[in-house]
């Protein structure tokens, strides 16, 4: 069963199935909290969160200051094994580094202005 659930430091809730959160919450927390550490100097970074979605495995979603009720920037997926989450925590810093900027995330707001008024067709 997966369920949403608030790791500990985090300021958003995950979506993840009872046995990953049994077997990995420490990785996870790890992932969380690297990430954080590794962006401490983006202003605009407001955490990450996790989501199981039969995605092949456990996105990393991120969010920003600016951005309501949205994911930003990338979504890297870690396998089920946890085998690539370094890799995983690269680039998603990365990617961060590139699209935190104000032509990137206002052109996202708009996108998302743009959907929520006329439709995501």
């Amino acid at each position: 069963m997966k369920r949403n659930i608030q790791l500990e430091g985090s300021k958003h809730l995950s979506y993840l199935s009872d046995s990953t959160i049994d077997n990995y919450k420490d990785k996870l927390i790890y992932i969380q909290n690297t990430i954080a550490e590794q962006l401490k100097d983006y202003p605009n970074f407001n955490g990450v969160s996790f989501s199981d979605v039969s995605a092949g495995g456990i996105q990393i979603k991120g969010h920003h200051m600016k951005i309501n009720g949205y994911h930003y920037g990338d979504s890297p997926t870690i396998e089920y094994d946890f085998s690539n989450a370094e890799e995983c925590i690269k680039i998603f810093i990365d990617g961060w580094k590139k699209v935190d900027n104000p032509d990137d995330y206002n052109s996202f707001i708009k996108f998302i202005e743009d959907g929520e008024k006329y439709g995501w067709d």
